[in-house]
């Protein structure tokens, strides 16, 4: 690593605002996951932001299991984007 004093890390966390309270606030209450209140605001301010209607946050690749195979629960259109 040449003449470096200590290594130089990819990424540090930054937390200089309301960060550290609210990642302890979903710790606090469990909701340490792909849903609870800050992805629903996380949602909500993505919507206000891009002008659609449901921008959604995708499924978590630790569910796909249960979904390969799965029935769709509606009709999509040839190249709708799901």
């Amino acid at each position: 690593m040449g003449d470096a004093k200590r290594p130089i890390p990819l990424h540090e966390p930054c937390f200089s605002g309301n960060e550290w309270a609210y990642v302890k606030d979903c710790l606090d209450t469990g909701w340490v996951s792909s849903v609870g209140k800050y992805v629903d605001k996380f949602e909500e301010m993505l919507c206000e932001f891009t002008g659609v209607k449901r921008p959604g946050t995708g499924t978590n690749p630790m569910r796909w299991d249960e979904m390969i195979g799965q029935d769709a629960q509606k009709d999509y259109e040839k190249d709708e984007l799901v």
